[in-house]
């Protein structure tokens, strides 16, 4: 009997591709430049803006397009609680 590699299945390739681990690298140096509580919120949205934005399905997401979803979160939650500096 020979035995087969394991095989993940198309979704876990679909998702290794869109996510090499440079990529994942990326992310993390950049989720580590926020407080640890906002880490997790931060990196589940880039990665629901990364899986939805077709421009992806050609090419995985650069340094600077993550570091660019990170701002634009910034932004947006800036406007839902602005600071107010003491």
């Amino acid at each position: 009997r020979i035995l087969k590699p394991f095989d993940y299945g198309s979704e876990r390739e679909e998702y290794e591709w869109l996510w090499p681990p440079e990529v994942q690298d990326r992310l993390s140096a950049l989720l580590l430049e926020l407080p640890a509580t906002l880490r997790g919120y931060f990196r589940a949205r880039i990665w629901q803006e990364v899986t939805t934005d077709p421009r992806y399905k050609e090419h995985p997401p650069t340094s600077e397009d993550l570091r660019a979803l990170l701002q634009a979160i910034q932004r947006e939650m800036e406007q839902i609680a602005p600071s107010h500096g003491a």
